[in-house]
């Protein structure tokens, strides 16, 4: 069997080319980082602290509201929808506004988007980063968030 495939137009990516783009999204601000998946939560964390970020961890609502407390300078709230414990990400968002008012949102799911705004979860015009996320895309968002507003 022979398989003919047309001849490509563009020169293939090399990992230069992908660390360049990324390079401009680098921070140093603080972000809280609030995920209850370990992996996941260990995945974000080192992309975010390898952007130049100061990440602080938080498993769940309950635990990222005492760390805002005891933090004025986070700047990124960086959450999860849904999370155990009785509490979802707008929820805790809501909460942890009345300590900082200029906290920046950014909320993450594995859940598709229209079902999270069909269950009433989240509103139509906040910043929802899908999972699973690249290191572009999640550094690409977190700068547009700490640049809005």
């Amino acid at each position: 069997m022979k398989l003919f495939l047309p001849m490509a137009d563009q020169k293939t990516e090399t990992s230069s080319q992908h660390e360049a783009p990324i390079a401009s999204f680098r921070g140093s601000e603080v972000i809280l980082l609030v995920e209850d998946d370990a992996p996941v939560r260990d995945f974000a964390k080192s992309q975010l602290v390898d952007l130049g970020y100061r990440v602080l961890v938080a498993i769940n609502a309950v635990e990222a509201l005492n760390v805002i407390q005891e933090h004025k300078e986070i700047e990124v709230l960086f959450t999860d929808v849904v999370m155990p414990g009785g509490m979802n990400g707008h929820e805790l968002a809501s909460e942890a506004c009345r300590y900082n008012p200029n906290l920046k949102i950014l909320y993450c799911s594995g859940y598709a988007e229209n079902a999270i705004l069909h269950h009433g979860l989240l509103e139509k015009d906040v910043e929802l980063l899908n999972k699973p996320y690249s290191r572009l895309e999640l550094a690409r968002r977190i700068r547009k968030v700490l640049a809005e507003g």
